[in-house]
């Protein structure tokens, strides 16, 4: 958090002055959720900066009038990380109707889940809209995750408000970026293989994983994400370092 001092007017007529501190983000990461959901409003270049003042420091707009220009600047200047690649931890929005958001560190997310949601993230990010519903779907839930209750879920979700679900959107590419970087052999080794990817994504990972036994299936999709990835991460390495012995 960076914190933030005012001086400013109680009263603009009478020469007497006060001070004020406020504690404002400083990184993604520290954003609430009513931050992240109106986070839109702070990537507008024709916002209204006394809106994103208010929401930022939390006051009302009336107060934040009493700003001069150059105050509301070097505030404003605070939130340029907005506009840089950086990592999170965990959804911010907890609750999207009446669906609840994984635990931090996606603790209580499957490999399962996560292929079924990455996959259909990407495929959002590729311009297919509605698979953007679908995305929230598989990690908001209210229960185990199903692959059986994925479009029911995505239709009551597509109710929602668009910014608060495009928010989420955005949020989830920090927690990839965290994933990437925690993960870095996994992701390295599926970008270097981005053609294949485009065709089987996690998926051809998964099958890669479980071979011809079939009785796998069900252990590695249920099994939690941060298990399954360390252990391909250790597989990648354990992979280049056989190759480069053999070469």
């Amino acid at each position: 958090m960076t914190e933030i001092a005012i001086q400013y007017r109680p009263v603009n007529f009478i020469p007497f002055t006060r001070y004020k501190k406020f504690f404002m983000p400083s990184r993604w990461g520290e954003l609430n959720c009513r931050q992240m959901e109106s986070i839109s409003l702070a990537t507008d270049p024709e916002a209204d900066e006394s809106k994103l003042i208010s929401l930022f420091l939390g006051v009302s707009r009336i107060f934040v009038h009493k700003f001069s220009s150059y105050q509301k600047f070097c505030i404003l200047r605070q939130l340029r990380y907005l506009n840089q690649v950086d990592i999170c931890d965990r959804f911010i929005i907890q609750r999207i109707g009446r669906f609840k958001a994984p635990a931090k560190y996606l603790k209580n997310v499957t490999f399962g889940q996560f292929i079924y949601g990455d996959t259909y993230f990407l495929n959002y990010t590729e311009g297919r809209k509605k698979d953007l519903d679908r995305f929230i779907a598989c990690y908001y839930t209210r229960r185990k995750f199903s692959e059986d209750d994925i479009e029911k879920n995505s239709d009551i979700i597509s109710r929602e408000s668009l910014q608060k679900r495009e928010a989420i959107a955005l949020n989830y590419r920090l927690i990839r970026e965290w994933l990437a970087r925690r993960y870095k052999n996994v992701f390295e080794q599926k970008k270097s293989n981005s053609k294949a990817d485009r065709k089987n994504g996690w998926i051809g990972v998964f099958d890669a994983i479980v071979g011809d036994n079939i009785t796998e299936v069900d252990r590695y999709a249920d099994a939690p994400l941060s298990q399954v990835l360390r252990y391909l991460d250790r597989r990648v390495v354990e992979y280049y370092k056989n190759k480069k012995h053999g070469s």
